[in-house]
């Protein structure tokens, strides 16, 4: 339960390997900035129900990301999800150099 550097988010990214990536973005802001093979999930009161529903089991891999440079919302939706017992959770914090200049993650 760590944050990941760049290089390995690209490489969860472009494999996938049977991770759950979830972009975590505010209730107000626009569905985030959901990259290929991830989902945008709001970071608001549900946001442990809905990862629940959506993954009960706690030995699933998820990776939790925000590509807004500074966001401390995936750090604290690591600490949720460990603390509701998720064994294998990882963050990575970005930013939109990510989305618009490495062709390798679009």
């Amino acid at each position: 339960m760590y944050e990941i550097s760049r290089e390995v988010f690209k490489q969860r990214i472009n494999t996938k390997s049977n991770f759950a990536i979830l972009d975590v973005y505010e209730e107000r802001e626009a569905k985030g900035l959901a990259l290929k093979n991830t989902e945008a999930i709001a970071y608001d009161p549900n946001f442990l129900s809905n990862v629940e529903s959506k993954y009960p089991d706690k030995a699933q891999n998820i990776l939790v990301y925000s590509l807004k440079s500074g966001d401390d919302r995936p750090a604290q939706a690591l600490e949720i999800l460990k603390n509701a017992g998720y064994k294998f959770v990882y963050y990575y914090v970005g930013d939109l150099d990510d989305k618009v200049l490495d062709k390798g993650l679009n």
